[in-house]
């Protein structure tokens, strides 16, 4: 995130961060996540860098029905 720090930083910088929560929260609170398996017979592998992510993980979203 390019927010800087010390007394430089960015003064919106919490309300940035909390605004991409919220849009994340509305996102999974509006479709169903699941894998898609479709055409691809492998498993994700893990690979290790500065964080662990798995690659080759393919994700569907499907909105979800309102009640």
């Amino acid at each position: 995130m390019p927010f800087k720090a010390c007394h430089r930083a960015c003064p919106e910088r919490y309300l940035a961060l909390l605004d991409m929560k919220m849009a994340i929260a509305m996102l999974f609170n509006s479709f169903d996540i699941e894998e898609d398996n479709t055409g691809r017979g492998a498993e994700p592998i893990e690979r290790l860098s500065f964080t662990m992510a798995p690659e080759g993980l393919r994700l569907r979203l499907r909105l979800r029905k309102r009640v």
